[in-house]
């Protein structure tokens, strides 16, 4: 063996050649050895070394070598850390030696080469030593099936669960087989079919393992019908369902918000003396944020808290509960979560920050200095937070919102500065920088900051171009940000402008009408309003006008004192009605139109939400009643 692995690292001898000399019984010996250790040592296919043997060292430089703690460390770097890992995905600093990638390449056709006739080839080949065939001391077959079920393909591993390969297979390789066609391939229902042939051939798969793999499978891909009749299965065949086979439905029915369904089950783990553990009452949490039925969620983890049920809330609960609440629009909510954590002794993870910080953005007025202390705060401590791009995404939001641009641009630089894959900028990030320019009114900043994504190889997006007219905008250049329009629909950027870079450029328009500005006239820029709004009706689709587009047109005639243009639009187009009462209200204090041409846009906008039954005695009668009366 060790004359064929240097033979090969030199080059004398073709992997494949040697393989194909080889009787089956050989090739099952020499893939155990190598499948049995785990790891390749680079060194082995170089001089023949095994696994319990390091490199040797000169006599001049043994006095140089560091001695203790240092030198087991290096020993271990040597025999362990500088690898190429089997079949799998990993890689060393090794991974380029061609002997190891020619090893690596054809372990697992030696393997699947041996035909169907030879029962029992992995526990054969976990039985068998590189030298001699000795048995190994406690021998575990499941690490090859798990090898195999990590790098294998699909149909690989179902050729494998055959009845003749299957015959000596543990109970746990199975379950690896298992799950493996479940989570790596996504394929729950062929998994549920292997299960059912499987025990038709008494191979050992009747067990939770097998089961609770295939529950998963399925509750992942929103099987959910399936996954209850397998679990309530368990019980004719005679295996008691544990926490985690509920736990795989739970998660199942948290997914498509089937709140009621998953108390059901809970209270059914209850009856049957089934423990009900944190990933259990976090499955309802979720369900019920999915539902909107945050309050509920929040008493059951309030109730967890006080100590009423089995378990206390892990730092996964709460961010359960802080996500339902900023689905449901909740954000003072969230930030009570988080606080509520923070007492409870829990720490919070990545998750969790991101879910706090998006509540400091929503709040109001945004509490985005808050953020920057909280994050200071659980990142910069011992054992601190790792925080990961979408946190730093959230927080550098919340500085935008609350008009902090320099600190925005400060956690920029410092996620540039880090240089770690996990902590990179993607365009998200970019975005929300941008923001933070449009909303301080720095364009010269929002500039640079498209340079950086160009050289980052960020490419830009809609939102990012909405955010640099917005920031050119408000910074003095509006001539500038008109160019770049022309500019996107015309083609000549990367980019198609869509319906939030119409909404951005008509608000950031109105806004300019009839304020001191001379970068464009206030009759262009009415006009370009107008033009803009009849090209976005004509286009249709996805340009619809929607209820922004209304307001930023009506604005654009208000601040251009058009009073009567604005009232005609508001009937015409049917906008909404706290749109038409700001119109009226406003021009009737101007004196610019008469109470009855005011009243006749609110009748219909009464009319039509009396029709839709939306708010009708609120909103419409009682506000028509009311002018018609005579009343201020």
């Amino acid at each position: 063996m060790v004359l064929l692995m240097t033979s090969v690292s030199l080059g004398l001898l073709r992997l494949p050649d040697v393989c194909a000399s080889w009787n089956p019984s050989s090739a099952v010996s020499y893939l155990a050895q190598a499948l049995r250790r785990g790891k390749v040592h680079g060194s082995l296919a170089r001089a023949g070394k095994v696994r319990g043997q390091t490199p040797k060292v000169a006599k001049q430089d043994k006095k140089k070598q560091p001695k203790g703690r240092a030198m087991k460390r290096i020993k271990y770097n040597r025999r362990f850390v500088n690898v190429v890992v089997g079949p799998g995905k990993k890689r060393g600093p090794n991974s380029n030696d061609k002997a190891v990638a020619q090893v690596r390449v054809h372990f697992r056709p030696i393997f699947l080469s041996l035909n169907s006739e030879q029962p029992g080839t992995i526990t054969r080949a976990a039985q068998h030593h590189g030298r001699g065939g000795v048995p190994f001391k406690n021998t575990k077959e499941a690490r090859l099936a798990k090898q195999l079920a990590k790098c294998g393909t699909l149909s690989e591993i179902e050729n494998l669960l055959t009845p003749m390969q299957t015959k000596d297979m543990s109970s746990k390789e199975l379950s690896f087989m298992l799950g493996a066609i479940c989570r790596r391939h996504g394929e729950p229902e062929r998994a549920l079919q292997a299960l059912r042939h499987l025990e038709s051939t008494g191979a050992p798969v009747r067990n939770v393992y097998s089961y609770t793999a295939v529950l998963s499978g399925l509750g992942r891909a929103g099987c959910i019908s399936q996954a209850q009749a397998l679990l309530a299965s368990m019980d004719d065949v005679g295996l008691e369902a544990d926490t985690a086979a509920h736990n795989a439905v739970l998660a199942a029915l948290a997914k498509e918000a089937r709140w009621q369904d998953a108390e059901a089950l809970t209270e059914q783990m209850r009856s049957r003396g089934v423990p009900r553990d944190v990933y259990t009452y976090t499955s309802i949490v979720h369900a019920l944020g999915r539902a909107g039925h945050w309050e509920r969620a929040r008493v059951l983890v309030r109730n967890m808290v006080r100590g009423r049920l089995e378990t206390r809330p892990n730092v996964v609960t709460f961010s359960a509960l802080m996500g339902a609440c900023l689905a449901c629009d909740e954000p003072a909510a969230a930030m009570a979560t988080f606080h509520d954590m923070e007492l409870c002794g829990v720490r919070p993870d990545a998750k969790a920050l991101t879910h706090f910080f998006t509540a400091c953005r929503a709040v109001d007025p945004p509490q985005g200095a808050r953020a920057l202390d909280i994050f200071r705060t659980q990142t910069e401590c011992r054992d601190g937070v790792q925080p990961v791009t979408s946190t730093y995404n959230a927080l550098i939001a919340a500085l935008g919102s609350a008009g902090l641009c320099d600190d925005a641009l400060a956690v920029l630089d410092e996620m540039e500065e880090a240089d770690m894959e996990e902590r990179s900028p993607n365009g998200i990030t970019y975005n929300a920088a941008l923001f933070a320019c449009a909303r301080a009114g720095r364009a010269s900043d929002a500039r640079l900051l498209c340079a950086r994504m160009d050289a980052a190889g960020v490419r830009r997006d809609a939102v990012t171009y909405a955010e640099l007219l917005r920031a050119l905008a408000r910074g003095g250049c509006l001539r500038e940000s008109l160019q770049i329009l022309d500019e996107l629909e015309q083609g000549v950027r990367e980019v198609r402008p869509n319906l939030v870079v119409y909404n951005v450029m008509l608000a950031e328009c109105a806004r300019s009408i009839g304020a001191s500005s001379d970068d464009v006239d206030d009759d262009d820029l009415l006009s370009f309003v107008d033009r803009t709004v009849s090209s976005m009706e004509s286009a249709g689709g996805d340009l619809s006008p929607d209820p922004f587009t209304r307001r930023a047109h009506l604005l654009a005639l208000e601040n251009a004192n058009e009073w009567r243009r604005a009232a005609e639009v508001s009937r015409s187009t049917g906008a909404d009605l706290d749109i038409l009462r700001g119109v009226v209200y406003r021009g009737v204090d101007a004196a610019r139109i008469t109470l009855p041409l005011a009243l006749e846009p609110l009748r219909t906008a009464a009319n039509a939400v009396v029709a839709s039954g939306r708010r009708a005695r609120e909103l419409g009668a009682r506000e028509l009643g009311a002018r018609q009366q005579g009343k201020p």
